[in-house]
């Protein structure tokens, strides 16, 4: 899907290490810039809930508690997402 860097997003930095159970975002490409909040897509009630919506997240953030993914991955982990962004 183009626009978008998907990722498996971990409450902590220590479940990331762990790779425990995650959800996933997407990034919206056209947002990143050098200064201000990168827009992302994700699950608002945790893991395994489809109720999607955009939201805003620090670089910061994003590198501790984030892995990248692919979409193939993506998709197969959270089909509501791909729903919510091509509807």
């Amino acid at each position: 899907m183009k626009g978008f860097r998907f990722y498996r997003a971990y409450e902590s930095n220590k479940l990331k290490r762990l790779d425990a159970e995650s959800t996933v975002i997407a990034l919206d490409v056209e947002s990143v810039s050098y200064h201000g909040p990168l827009s992302i897509y994700g699950s608002i009630s945790g893991v395994g809930s489809y109720d999607i919506a955009g939201m805003t997240a620090d670089r910061g953030w994003l590198r501790e508690n984030c892995r990248r993914i692919s979409e193939k991955q993506a998709r197969a982990l959270m089909p509501g997402l791909f729903q919510y962004l091509e509807g």
